[in-house]
């Protein structure tokens, strides 16, 4: 079924599309080391390994019920110590230290008369943290886009996702491709793992394609976009993308989310060593491995038979 999407919507027939399942089932498990996969989807080990110049700004997180600074301080949260903590910002974004944690929403607190309201306007207080979150969360500063994604406010939150492959070969790095993955649209809708809409972006920057996925997974539409829009920095996009890839030593395959801030300067938005799908390239006409496929084929099978 996928394969006759691919080549349908892309005019592309290729016998290197790679199935959904043969991905999920066969290649992240020959390629990554699942028992890895919590640790290096947490924000917190990560902002360890990671410069602080790519992360966003800590305002707290919390690790096991114990709450720490940006510094990795130890603080007793009390309402007067948290209202100080917030009282110099405009908006707060909340969201679970793993990238996978799907119980607790990733959302946006703005400042209304000196309160901090989400979209359905609760009030972010010491009881909503505890009955929300509980536990293991991160409160920091939403980043300030850069224009260039700022024209796809519409489309939701978005961010560059590189989908990044380290051969067990040769032990390079590289880029698979490049998406314009954008969020549910709404009002502070942050969760880019649940994506809507999927723009492919070649190695100069430019959108080539655009395909709108459904609540139910599936492509409503397919159409080139001739406009000249195109990220800047792309370059150096690419390079940071393979310095975070490389410091995911156990996972040879993983998508890493980027943008840019106001101020140009690279910002990482997450890293997905099993939350992705390979629809977004495939759809577009490119083979999720490329010419790396019939290493990853060769690679899987002796991973396989070893089983």
């Amino acid at each position: 079924m996928f394969y006759r999407a691919y080549t349908h919507y892309s005019k592309n027939i290729s016998a290197e599309y790679i199935p959904d399942d043969l991905f999920h089932f066969c290649c992240l498990p020959a390629l990554n080391i699942k028992e890895f996969d919590s640790g290096y989807s947490d924000h917190y080990f990560m902002s360890q390994l990671l410069p602080d110049e790519l992360q966003s700004k800590i305002v707290f997180r919390n690790i096991e019920e114990v709450y720490y600074d940006q510094n990795h301080n130890v603080i007793k949260l009390a309402k007067k110590s948290l209202d100080e903590l917030l009282d110099d910002h405009e908006e707060i974004l909340l969201k679970p230290s793993l990238e996978t944690d799907q119980n607790k929403p990733i959302q946006v607190f703005k400042k209304v008369n000196g309160k901090f309201l989400n979209k359905n306007n609760d009030i972010l207080n010491l009881q909503y943290l505890e009955e929300k979150y509980h536990k293991n969360y991160v409160a920091e500063l939403p980043i300030s886009l850069h224009s260039s994604f700022l024209k796809f406010e519409s489309f939701g939150l978005s961010a560059l996702r590189f989908y990044m492959y380290r051969s067990p070969i040769s032990e390079k790095t590289d880029v698979l491709g490049c998406c314009l993955i954008s969020g549910k649209n709404g009002f502070n809708e942050y969760n880019l793992i649940r994506d809507a809409g999927v723009f492919q972006v070649n190695e100069e920057g430019r959108i080539k394609l655009f395909a709108k996925q459904e609540n139910d997974g599936r492509i409503r539409k397919l159409f080139r976009d001739e406009d000249d829009n195109r990220f800047p920095k792309m370059e150096d996009l690419i390079e940071c993308a393979k310095k975070v890839a490389e410091v995911n030593y156990y996972h040879r395959v993983i998508a890493i989310d980027l943008t840019l801030d106001e101020d140009m300067q690279i910002k990482l938005r997450g890293i997905r060593n099993h939350t992705f799908e390979p629809i977004a390239l495939q759809f577009a006409g490119k083979p999720f491995f490329g010419h790396y496929t019939d290493e990853v084929i060769d690679y899987c099978s002796g991973w396989v038979n070893q089983r």
